[in-house]
């Protein structure tokens, strides 16, 4: 237990080492869009798929893979928002029909 809390410890504090490293953390500006909304996994991941290559090379399947990322999610948010629009267009109709059937009793 020690042990796990240690790590789970040391996860915390490591980044705010680093920001107060540097003389106060990074800027808003230093943080695109795409890569605010990364998870470890994302980076973890790029980290693998780049590995070993050039500078150059590692921008462009970076950026290719966070563009993939972007529209999977948009695509997923989309239909999302479909389905809520069926459920409430479901949930309209059966007001409705319970309201005719209340009144033609």
């Amino acid at each position: 237990m020690i042990v796990c809390f240690a790590v789970s410890l040391l996860a915390v504090v490591w980044p705010m080492g680093a920001s107060w490293a540097d003389g106060g953390g990074y800027s808003t500006g230093a943080y695109s869009e795409l890569e605010a909304n990364e998870t470890y996994w994302d980076k973890i991941s790029d980290w693998f798929a780049t590995a070993g290559m050039s500078e150059e090379e590692k921008a462009v399947i970076k950026s290719r893979r966070r563009a993939m990322r972007k529209y999977s999610d948009s695509q997923k948010a989309v239909l999302r928002k479909k389905k809520e629009i069926i459920k409430k267009k479901r949930q309209a109709l059966e007001k409705l029909r319970n309201k005719e059937n209340s009144g033609n009793d």
